[in-house]
Order: C-alpha cells, then structure tokens, then sequence
C-alpha cells in the first residue's frame, strides 16, 4: 500500500513551487515522525521545529488532494490527538493554502481531517461515503454538514461540489449549498425530503451547468408550481419517481440543456394506503409526457437523451422525430405501439445520431433496420431487438455505405436454438438464415467492426464471421474492378 505525495503533470504554480498530488495524511505525518502503535497512528516524541517546518512546506505545495478507499480506510487509524496538534500548530492559518482539488472515496467515521483541509482556492470537492458497517452514518452526516460550513466560510469560489451514498441528505444542506453562488456542478445523491419545495433555493444557482439529483423515496407531496431558473443548465441528472422528473422538468429555467438523463429509481417508499398506490400506479403506466415536454423545451439544444426505467412507462418515439441535433439517445423501458410507425415517419431524420440504443423488449424488423440506416447517416453504436424469424429480403435490398461501426444484438426473437440449427452441424435451414442475417448486415453497414450477440452468443460469433468474410470478399471485387479499369485504359 503506498500513501505518498507524487508530482502533478502541468506547468509550475504561480508562486513557482511544484504541483503536488496528496494521496493520504500520512505521508506528512512521517516528515514529523508519527508511529503506528497498537493498530494507531501517534506521535511518539514531540516534533522538532524543523519537522514542522518541513510538513508545511510541503503542504503548500499540494494543489490535488485525491484519497481512494483503501487510504480512507488507513486514516482511520490516526488517532485524533495527531489532528489536535496539527491545528494547534497551525495557529488559524491554512494548511493546503494552494490546495484547489479534493477527492475522498471512502469516507468514514474518521474525519478529523475534515476541518483542515478548506482552503480560499479551493475549486472543487468530492466526497463519496463508505457504506460499509464502519462507516458510522450519523458522524459522518455531522462532519459534512460542519464541512460545509467551513467551505462556505473560507472558500467563496467553490465550482464543483459531488457528494455520494450519503445517508439522507437534508433539506437544510440544500440551503447551505445555495451559497455557493459560483458553483457550476452539483451532484447530490439521497436527498431526503417529501415534498420538492425545498428545492426552490436551487434558482439562486445562476451559474450552474451541470446538475444531478437522486431521490431517495417513491412519493412526494404535491407543491406549487416550482421556478427554478437555471439559465446556464448544460447537463440534467434525475434518478427518482416519474412524477418528480416531470415536476423539475418543468420548473427548471434554460434554454439551451445539451444532455438529459433520467433513472426511475427510488430507495426507500413512503408509506401510502394500498388503494392509492394502485391508483397512482394505473394512472402511470397510462401516460408519458417526458419525451414530448423534452422535445417542446430542448428540441433545437437536446444532443444526448439517456432514459432507464421499469417496463411499467411506456415511451413514444413520435415527439423524438424533431430533435434534429441530437446526438446519442437510449432508452431501456418499454416503447409504445406507435414506436415503428414514428421510426418511419418520413418526419424522423436523426442527421447527427450517433449512438443508438432501443429496449429489448421491443422488436426491430429487417425493414425497420434499413430506415434507421438511411434516417441516421452517422449513426457509429446501435444495440437492439433484431428479429430475425423473418426472411430479410436480401435480393432486393438496396446497398448502403453506412458508416456503422458496432452492432450489439440484445435479442434476436429466435426463441430456442433450433432456429439456428445445431450447434455443432447446421442444417440448409440453419444455415441460410445464418448467411443471410450476415448478408443482409454486410449490404447494410459495410464498415461494420464489431458484432456482439447478448443472446446465443455461438451463432451470433458464427454471423461475424460471415460477415468478415462477406467484407473480405467485397475488397477482392473492388480490387478487381480496379484492376480491370487499369487494363481497359
């Protein structure tokens, strides 16, 4: 294991002193001659002044603070005196006064260090919480809020701020975070609130680009109709109920959001009477008006769309068609009956699509295939349901120079492998659907690179293999008209 201080690459800092990355406390602690005893790191004689000296030299050089788990774990182990005497050497003045990075994985009930390691330059800061049985979540949850109080007091210019697995982030660390009127990434995982007005200070946030929330329950109370204007939003996180999503959707203020990403996942229900849960449920799985409000809002800005929910939501493509300047669009979930219908509405053209990712629970024809290649000329990533239990038309499909790149294969709609024919011997039946899925890819996407199957994963190796060889047998052609050319001149 190795806790030391590593130099950063880049250019000398302003004030000429070396960049510094700190991987643990402890590589200064040894500059001063602390020892472990009995599982505890202590001093075991008083420091010299010189060591002193020496330990805040070299604090002043460290700009990147970067603790992993495994180091997080070792602080522990330093017993708290060490920390008592460090801040009583200190004398209120700062010790990282350069410091502008702070990353700890791994937090646990061992957080002395905490209130020294604020600095007035700091830019950014992560924290992610150790769920594991040590992490103590009371103390931990007393020493972040401490925490930010201090960064609140001593660093102004605070830009990024991502706290993770925490235990029930409170409302009240909501209003402490809306000070920090620069900031321009916030995530925040657990928020525990039942109702989405404590959300209302986020407006004050004008500078924010990037921003990632994760609710903890299933139901929230109904409010007022939120405002939140974050004119500079670039990038939208939601992990949380349906309802939540829409409610923030509406009441955030930008007009130009570039990514939107949403999760339906929630940790802990509230408790609800039975009739209405099941109420609340069938009037979900009725609706879906995300799809339509993003393209209404974002249509002209939207360049990435990442939605992950249960099959109980229903989306439709048929709003997606004017989203023209979108970039990469998954969805796992369920898509509705007019799916197909919007994928070949002569509406849908995806000039700038580049990845694709359809549910598998939603079956994708020969034919559907072809209309995505010609309405999505740069798609380079697609992963779908392609069924194959029909005859693809490979004699009267017209060839495209498709620049598709990879192909993941979720399902194939072959219910047991005697579709394919044996494993080992194929049958003429087998066969032939082998070399003409492999055909009918290879007149699609000739520039195809890679070819994963996530079902019946032989055959799909063995359709990739045709495929190589359709392409090999493609470059031996133009070889030959090319030398045929030559000779006729």
């Amino acid at each position: 294991m190795s806790f030391n201080l590593s130099s950063t690459k880049g250019a000398p800092a302003e004030d000429g002193e070396a960049k510094l990355k700190l991987h643990s406390f402890l590589s200064l602690f040894e500059k001063i001659g602390t020892t472990k005893i009995d599982e505890k790191y202590v001093f075991t004689e008083n420091p010299s002044v010189g060591a002193w000296k020496l330990l805040f030299e070299t604090a002043r050089m460290v700009r990147d603070l970067d603790v992993e788990k495994e180091a997080a774990r070792e602080m522990a182990r330093v017993c708290p005196s060490v920390f008592v005497r460090l801040a009583q050497h200190l004398k209120g003045e700062f010790l990282f006064p350069n410091l502008r990075d702070i990353s700890i994985v791994g937090l646990n009930s061992s957080t002395h260090y905490l209130s020294l390691i604020t600095s007035p330059v700091l830019e950014n800061v992560l924290l992610e919480v150790d769920p594991g049985p040590g992490s103590a979540g009371g103390a931990t949850h007393l020493a972040i809020h401490a925490f930010l109080g201090d960064l609140i007091t001593f660093t102004p210019n605070l830009r990024s701020l991502v706290i993770k697995c925490i235990a029930e982030i409170s409302p009240l660390w909501l209003d402490m975070i809306t000070r920090f009127h620069h900031l321009k990434t916030l995530m925040l995982s657990s928020l525990d609130m039942t109702g989405l007005e404590n959300l209302r200070p986020l407006g004050s946030l004008t500078h924010l680009q990037n921003l990632s929330l994760d609710f903890q329950h299933q139901e929230y109370e109904k409010s007022v109709p939120l405002n939140i204007p974050l004119p500079h939003l670039k990038y939208l996180h939601i992990a949380g109920p349906y309802e939540v999503t829409m409610e923030l959707v509406r009441a955030i203020g930008t007009n130009d959001l570039e990514i939107f990403s949403f999760e339906r996942a929630y940790k802990t229900p509230l408790k609800m009477p039975l009739k209405e849960k099941k109420k609340s449920a069938v009037t979900l799985s009725k609706r879906e008006e995300l799809l339509p409000m993003l393209s209404s809002l974002w249509g002209r800005s939207l360049k990435e769309i990442s939605i992950i929910s249960t099959v109980s939501l229903t989306w439709d493509l048929t709003s997606l068609a004017s989203l023209r300047v979108l970039e990469k669009l998954h969805i796992e979930g369920s898509l509705g009956p007019c799916a197909e219908r919007a994928i070949h509405s002569p509406s849908t053209l995806w000039c700038c699509l580049r990845l694709l990712h359809i549910p598998a629970n939603f079956s994708v024809t020969f034919p559907t295939i072809q209309h995505i290649a010609e309405s999505a000329p740069f798609l380079s990533d697609v992963s779908l349901f392609m069924d194959i239990t029909k005859d693809p038309g490979i004699d009267c499909l017209q060839a495209l120079f498709h620049p598709l790149e990879s192909l993941t294969i979720l399902r194939d709609g072959i219910e047991t492998n005697s579709g394919w024919g044996n494993h080992e011997a194929y049958d003429d039946v087998g066969w032939l659907r082998l070399m003409k899925v492999a055909r009918y890819l290879n007149a699609l996407f000739p520039n195809l690179g890679k070819l994963d199957g996530m079902v019946r994963k032989k055959e799909w190796d063995r359709v990739w293999e045709l495929v190589k060889l359709c392409q090999g047998s493609s470059v031996d052609e133009k070889g030959r008209k090319h030398v045929r050319v030559q000779a006729a001149s």
